[in-house]
């Protein structure tokens, strides 16, 4: 006994067992042994630790055997982080100053007296009501090409002049003024003007009514005096070439202007005044190749009514406005700068279509562009938008244009701002750097249509869509960026395919107040935070997503009732895959959740439900807490490290679900817990198929297979409450059921057979086990060993062919057999010792060493005998 002492303090329990008996048995050594054996103590809840299992097989030759009943401990998971919400909360972006906030329609718009600005902070939030409400949907099949509101590259041939056939040389010494030669040629005269500079205080500078080609020779400067008009081209055509054309700096008119007809400007530079340095305006077409215009207060080109302008390899700077197009006009330009202007580089409005493609727009104070233009066409390719003051860029008044392959970055607020219901088209942008606001940001129901775009660098964030804005992307690139890849609240909308956001400081989306987010094939990786979070209202689904190296990968919380992740994969996160909290309902099917060190956590009463998912690979499958209410069906939980999934104080429901192979448990159910598990299979975990415990915790088991454990236990139940209905148990590794201190089992309609070591149903102290309608077969020990205080109840059960013992009752337990069918054991179909009860209508048949062997009181007349060795074996009480 020394020896078996010694043993039982190394493994830190105390053991307590029954003996069994046959006829000619040594009693006084039975005794000796069961006074030796103490009960075991209250096991305490603790972190894994070994199991011990049953002693060795007893032997029956000369000695009666000896049964230990081990007290396991639940395996407590190693404690985690509780992760709280991400501190980062983005509030909504900066409005841009107040240089942006042109209201009411621009018509008739005047660039040089700016429209007062609303101070009102809500004046950006309140919504524009859309002209054309209707929202085209966008083809990602096919690609941009196909929408509706895309622009086209304009493409002007170049203009076949009438011939000119007359040369002159102007000669100073002829005529008294360069405008009284003009005046005098006939028309189609090229008129050669010699290096010099030109003063002409006229009304206009030079006046051209009759079609004509102007020639400088050399370095040929005309300039306007203080009080002239600048020149004036009225004619039908008209060529200038290698002129420098000048306009006092206190002149208040244009330096040169264009009424009507065709002109041509070649290698010609404009220095402006008080006004425009080029106006052009009626049905003129003007040709600009080569040019530089310069140094005009208010605009370097002015372009209107219905005018056309085409430029090539034209400079336009250090003017107020760059270029100014409006009130219906065309304007063309390609290979052009448009560089450090004061105001913005480009003011577009009323109705003007334009083409920009090859240009720099550039270190212009206001801002690149201002667009307001309800024109079919305006298109912008190849172009780089540069250190521009706040903004690359303000959309707004139901504008439609189309971006194709520009560079928008280094901007001190927001790379483009589209407001009041425009329609932005992009392919093959790239958007870096901006310090405050977004690189995109999307407001007053505005869309965007965007297809391999990529957003990177230094910002909060790279899109935001707001107030009811769309923004769609097809293989779009987000990565590097400071805060967040893509914002949208304020019941915005965004759909997403084939996109990808990596190594972003914050969210790769944050979504919330409403919107709807819809993601389809998008990779998500790289990021110290959530890669994804939703919250408040948000609606859409996510579709063959991926989600990896993160912090954690999806975080749904505040109210998400509707959204749908369907065959998502969330692999390789730090600590969760997914993290669903604040009583939100989403969606999961046929997701993977693997590698991660929590593939999932559920929290905050939130109800979501998971279909046909996976969890793998992780530390721990899924975490259930804090009253949530989790759905699952056909879900598999398998090679997990510690456990498939853990359940405190929370009521999931498991339906045709798979817990295999986990290195630890295939489950852990505590502390107030209520678990439903309908036709699940538990099989071949390393420890535990799973552990119950923990006063208040319920576990409900239906159609459930419970096998092949590989160490040691089907269920560990301790201080807790299940029920196993129509469920079967065989081949687990020490006990089907190892039952602890204050349990409460109800086994019903069931089956226990063969587990390896040979005890279908270990029970100590345990407050009461139930078994209805169930068979208990085919085990090598005892199909039932019960012993401590505590009640068995045992109802229209078959217990037989066990190797050694049907039923073994020891130790002060309380049983109630009644109309049982106990047969075919090898050796005693019921095992009584030192506990109470009573064994009525019940069928005792081919025991091979007794029907029932019992010690004191126990009416045992009221059965049914037949076929046994013996009977009934009473034993004397000592």
């Amino acid at each position: 006994m020394d020896d078996l002492d010694n043993l039982l303090k190394q493994l830190g329990q105390v053991s307590a067992g029954p003996t069994s008996t046959t006829t000619g048995h040594d009693e006084s050594e039975l005794d000796a042994l069961l006074n030796d054996l103490k009960s075991p103590p209250s096991s305490a809840i603790s972190n894994p630790s070994p199991m011990p299992t049953l002693s060795s097989t007893p032997s029956f030759a000369g000695s009666l055997p000896i049964v230990t009943l081990p007290q396991p401990e639940l395996i407590i998971p190693e404690t985690i982080e509780d992760y709280r919400p991400s501190k980062f909360e983005l509030f909504p972006p900066k409005p841009i100053p107040h240089i942006f906030g042109f209201s009411g329609p621009l018509r008739h718009f005047n660039p040089f007296k700016p429209a007062p600005f609303n101070a009102d902070p809500e004046y950006l939030k309140k919504p524009i009501i859309s002209h054309d409400p209707e929202i085209k949907s966008f083809d990602c099949d096919s690609g941009l090409i196909v929408h509706p509101d895309i622009g086209r590259k304009l493409e002007f041939p170049q203009y076949k002049f009438a011939e000119f056939i007359t040369t002159i040389v102007y000669d100073p010494n002829t005529y008294s003024s360069l405008q009284k030669c003009i005046d005098n040629l006939p028309p189609y005269s090229i008129l050669q003007i010699p290096e010099g500079k030109y003063v002409e205080d006229n009304r206009y500078t030079i006046k051209c009514k009759n079609p004509i080609f102007l020639q400088g020779i050399g370095d040929v400067v005309i300039k306007s005096g203080k009080k002239g008009d600048g020149a004036l081209i009225l004619c039908q055509e008209a060529v200038f070439e290698n002129i420098k054309f000048e306009c006092d700096e206190e002149c208040n008119n244009h330096t040169i202007t264009i009424t009507t007809g065709v002109c041509r400007f070649s290698k010609c530079e404009f220095i402006g005044g008080q006004a425009n340095a080029i106006q052009i305006e009626g049905k003129s077409y003007v040709e600009l190749s080569d040019c530089k215009i310069k140094k005009s207060l208010k605009s370097g080109i002015n372009v209107q009514d219905n005018a056309v302008a085409v430029c090539v390899n034209c400079t336009v700077k250090k003017c107020g406005f760059g270029v100014l197009a409006q009130n219906y006009a065309k304007l063309s330009m390609n290979h052009c700068k448009i560089n450090k202007n004061e105001k913005s580089g480009f003011g577009i409005y009323d109705k003007t279509t334009i083409s920009i493609c090859n240009s720099n727009i550039v270190e212009n104070k206001k801002m690149g562009m201002e667009v307001s233009s309800r024109a079919e066409n305006i298109y912008f390719e190849a172009n780089t938008f540069d250190s521009n003051g706040p903004a690359g860029a303000l959309i707004c008044q139901h504008s439609h244009v189309t971006f194709v392959n520009n560079i928008i970055s280094n901007h001190s607020r927001t790379g483009f701002e589209v407001k009041g219901g425009s329609r932005l088209i992009m392919h093959g942008n790239k958007f870096s750097n901006s310090n405050e606001n977004p690189l995109l940001l999307l407001n007053e129901r505005s869309r965007a249509f965007s297809e391999k775009d990529s957003f990177s660098g230094q910002c909060r964030t790279a899109v935001a869509a707001v107030s009811e804005s769309l923004f769609i992307g097809r293989y779009d690139k987000f990565e590097n960026l400071a805060i967040c890849g893509i914002l949208t609240y304020d019941s915005g909308q965004v759909s997403l395919q084939m996109c990808e956001f990596s190594r972003i400081h914050g969210p790769s989306i944050q979504a919330r107040s409403k919107s709807i987010l819809n993601l389809r094939n998008c990779t998500f990786s790289e990021t110290s935070d959530n890669l994804l979070f939703i919250g408040l209202g948000v609606t859409g689904k996510a579709t063959n997503c991926n989600f990896e190296k993160a912090k954690i990968g999806v975080e749904v919380s505040e109210g998400i009732e509707n959204y749908v992740f369907d065959n998502c994969k969330f692999v390789g996160i730090g600590q969760t895959g997914t993290r669903v909290r604040g009583k939100t309902s989403p969606k999961f099917l046929d997701c993977k959740f693997a590698d991660n060190y929590i593939g999932c956590q559920i929290v905050e009463e939130s109800t979501p439900l998971f279909e046909f998912c996976e969890f793998s690979k992780c530390k721990n499958g899924c975490v259930i807490s804090n009253n949530a209410e989790p759905n699952f069906l056909g879900c598999t939980f398998t090679h997990n490290i510690n456990y498939g999934f853990e359940s405190v104080k929370s009521n999931p429901t498991f339906t045709n679900c798979q817990l295999s192979r986990n290195e630890q448990l295939g489950f852990s159910i505590l502390k107030e817990s209520n678990v439903n598990m309908l036709n699940c299979l538990i099989t071949e975990n390393e420890e535990t198929g799973g552990q119950i415990g923990e006063l208040g915790t319920m576990a409900t088991f239906k159609g459930c297979v419970i096998c092949k454990q590989i160490n040691k236990y089907g269920l560990l139940v301790q201080n807790a409450e299940i029920k196993c209905i129509n469920c079967q148990f065989f081949e687990n590794e020490s006990s089907h059921i190892h039952v602890l201190r204050d349990s409460v089992v109800k086994i019903q309609d069931s089956e226990l057979t063969h587990s390896v070591k040979g005890v279908g149903i270990e029970s100590c102290d345990a407050r009461k086990i139930s078994i209805k309608n169930s068979k208990l077969f085919n085990e090598m020990k005892s199909a039932l060993i019960a012993t401590g205080r505590g009640n068995v109840n045992v109802e229209n059960t078959s217990v037989y062919e066990c190797q050694q013992f049907g039923l073994w009752f020891q130790d002060g337990c309380k049983f109630d057999i009644k109309n049982c069918e106990i047969k075919d054991n090898m050796k005693i179909g019921i095992y009584i010792k030192s506990a109470y009860g009573s064994v009525n209508e019940c069928t005792v048949t081919n025991n091979q060493v007794c029907g029932i062997d019992y010690d004191g009181e126990i009416d045992v007349s009221n059965n049914r005998y037949a076929s046994n060795t013996k009977d009934i074996n009473q034993r004397a009480n000592k």
